[in-house]
This record gives structure tokens, C-alpha cells and sequence, in this order.
């Protein structure tokens, strides 16, 4: 409760209830026209490529703090997260594995609000879709800036199809040499505070 109080003034938040109800209602028409699960979430994520698009541009307009290493991209998620939805992120680690890859991983132990008190109709419908989809269309905006060849975003965990919290897993493919040097500097694991 703390962390979403501390910042209930100083955000712009978007209704999550609304939003719910929006994607609710987009994902109900999409299964009574006969798509499935999987296509559904994709239908749900290239949707949200837009909203990446245009969040990415005002963020930046607004003076968003611009990332100089995937390493920054952490605490931005987290004030990203506190624009949007007027709380932070619970826990953001990045961890170092395969001498190429870099996982970061943005967890919230009530869920996204976009998944909270909702029930998906499939497991592999996840109510993080447009988020992951906006996430993933800033990720390519941005390749070009920093340190890594590809970067892709997924929900791993949701509690709309019964998981305990929500989780978001960005994996970035970096240089070899970038690998290393990040490694050395942050450890095996890295908590950000």
C-alpha cells in the first residue's frame, strides 16, 4: 500500500479499470469470432505496439529520463510504471547468463493492474498482452541507442491465469565484450533499489 500511496499526486495515471474492461471486451470479441488463444495474444500485444509508439515519443517529449545502458532500463521501467499506473514495481533484477544474454525482470506481486481482479479465459491469454506489445515496439525504438543486438519482452507470469504475481522478463542479447564488462560490474544477479 505504501508504494502506491507515496506517489497518488505526482503521476498520470490511466484507469486500469477501464482499461480492463476495454481488453476484456476486445478479447471476448476476438474468441466469439473464433480466433484462438495464441492468436488472440498476439492480435492483444501488436495492438499495444502502438501505444509503445506513442508513449515512447511523450515520454520523451515530457523529459523522460533517457537510458544510456540496459542497465538503466530498470529504474526506468519502474518510473515508467509509476507514470502509468501510480505505484512501483515490486522487485527488478537483472540476471547475467549464457555470455551473451542479460535478463531483466520486473515483477509485481499484486499483479499489473491491468490484471488484478480479473480471471483470463485461457492460460494463454495474459492481460499484460498490450503492455508487453507497447514494451517490445519501445525496446526496437531503442536498439539502436544501446548495447544490445535484440531484446524481446513477455509476460512470464500473470495472476489473470492464475499465477501468485505478475512478471515481465525482458531478455537483451548483447556483444560478448558488453556481456562482460556488465557482468563484472553488477555480479551474476543484480537487485536494483
Amino acid at each position: 500500500m505504501k508504494h502506491r500511496l507515496m506517489w497518488i499526486f505526482r503521476t498520470e495515471k490511466i484507469n486500469a479499470m477501464a482499461f480492463r474492461a476495454l481488453e476484456m471486451a476486445v478479447i471476448q470479441n476476438l474468441m466469439n469470432n473464433g480466433m484462438q488463444p495464441n492468436e488472440i495474444r498476439k492480435y492483444v500485444e501488436d495492438l499495444g505496439r502502438y501505444l509503445g509508439e506513442m508513449l515512447y515519443i511523450g515520454y520523451h517529449a515530457r523529459g523522460g529520463r533517457v537510458a544510456e545502458s540496459i542497465m538503466d532500463l530498470g529504474k526506468i521501467a519502474n518510473s515508467f510504471y509509476i507514470f502509468l499506473f501510480g505505484e512501483s514495481l515490486d522487485k527488478i533484477k537483472y540476471v547475467f547468463e549464457n555470455q551473451s544474454r542479460v535478463r531483466l525482470h520486473l515483477i509485481a506481486m499484486d499483479g499489473l493492474p491491468t490484471c488484478r481482479g480479473i480471471v483470463s479465459p485461457h492460460k494463454e491469454i495474459k492481460f499484460g498482452s498490450f503492455i508487453i506489445g507497447a514494451i517490445n515496439r519501445m525496446l526496437e525504438l531503442k536498439r539502436d541507442e544501446l548495447e544490445y543486438s535484440r531484446a524481446y519482452c513477455r509476460e512470464e507470469r500473470c495472476v489473470a491465469t492464475g499465477d501468485p504475481y505478475c512478471e515481465i522478463v525482458i531478455e537483451f542479447d548483447v556483444p560478448l565484450e558488453v556481456f562482460r564488462r556488465l557482468r563484472e560490474k553488477y555480479g551474476g544477479e543484480y537487485h536494483v533499489r
